[in-house]
């Protein structure tokens, strides 16, 4: 896969679980987990439109704090972190 593909891919991706964590967001039943999950999906847009213009430092580092905020005890999201991290992960090869 070039570049191009794995910048388009990892971008598609981004795009797709900031729509899956806001809906997660949206059917969260307490405020915390909402708006950690709300930071998480502005975390993976971030990340989507770095990728648009090349950044990938910068979109590493937004999928890192997607990570964390996901992870976190009030995000209580592990497959939305793992979805971060394999975004990550997918990058760095």
């Amino acid at each position: 896969m070039d570049q191009l593909d794995l910048f388009t891919a990892a971008t598609q991706g981004a795009r797709t679980w900031a729509l899956r964590t806001r809906t997660l967001a949206n059917r969260s039943p307490c405020d915390d987990q909402e708006a950690a999950l709300r930071v998480a999906a502005v975390q993976f847009d971030s990340a989507a439109e770095y990728l648009v213009h090349g950044d990938t430092v910068s979109a590493r580092t937004a999928l890192r704090a997607a990570h964390n905020y996901a992870a976190s005890e009030e995000g209580c999201a592990p497959r939305v972190a793992a979805a971060a991290t394999s975004l990550l992960d997918g990058l760095t090869a």
